[in-house]
């Protein structure tokens, strides 16, 4: 469900980046779609700096630990950091496309 949620945002934001438009019926285009698009593509860095972060601090935290049993210890944390900045950029982006779309509507 994550990776999904991450594929679909790198793909909608390179597809806004490009055109500067969304997508579906009532497409609107604008030129701070461009800015949306180029924030979505972020995700995927974002999160694998944040896990490698965590990675990072949690060897620091526990020197005796073997690889297997970190591999062990840290998959259930690193999953749910990279679940929440995955809605955290999934929540952003939809206020923000409400925001741009507002803003064509009034004809701004």
């Amino acid at each position: 469900m994550v990776l999904g949620i991450e594929i679909a945002a790198t793909i909608l934001g390179l597809y806004m980046l490009i055109t500067g438009k969304t997508i579906g019926k009532n497409a609107i285009a604008h030129v701070q779609l461009r800015f949306l698009g180029a924030f979505l593509i972020t995700l995927l860095p974002v999160a694998f700096v944040a896990i490698m972060i965590f990675g990072i601090v949690w060897l620091m935290s526990h020197p005796g630990s073997t690889p297997e049993t970190i591999g062990d210890e840290i998959k259930w944390p690193a999953m749910g950091i990279e679940f929440g900045i995955a809605v955290v950029y999934a929540v952003i982006g939809t206020f923000w496309e409400k925001a741009i779309r507002r803003k064509v509507e009034a004809g701004g």
